[in-house]
């Protein structure tokens, strides 16, 4: 991990998995060089909500991330890849709220013009 990585996760507020995070207007993926059992490559989730000006690190060892898993129709999600190498999820239109940490980090995608709980 880089320092722009490292500086990240350290400002974030760590949520366990069984606790609910507030909805996020972007997702910050930070690759690590560990391998989960499945042999993919771990991933660390970071959110951020404009709402409470926070970070939060939702999951420290995923290997697979999943968007509108439970019939979330998605349009205009956009992907950036920083100069650091942190991955950003994003859109104008759509907020995301995380359903699920273990394993797998779970999303669910809804408009911006609707309050996600």
């Amino acid at each position: 991990m880089n320092k722009n990585q490292i500086r990240l996760l350290e400002q974030c507020e760590k949520i366990s998995w069984q606790d609910e995070a507030p909805s996020l207007d972007e997702i910050y993926i930070i690759p690590t060089k560990a391998k989960h059992e499945s042999g993919y490559k771990i991933m660390k989730v970071v959110g951020y909500c404009d709402e409470t000006e926070k970070c939060y690190l939702l999951d420290q060892c995923c290997d697979v991330i999943n968007f509108g898993m439970f019939g979330s129709i998605i349009h205009n999600i956009n992907v950036d890849i920083e100069e650091d190498g942190i991955i950003k999820v994003w859109s104008y239109h759509h907020r995301f709220k995380s359903t699920s940490r273990l394993s797998n980090c779970s999303f669910e995608v809804e408009s911006k013009d609707v309050k996600l709980n």
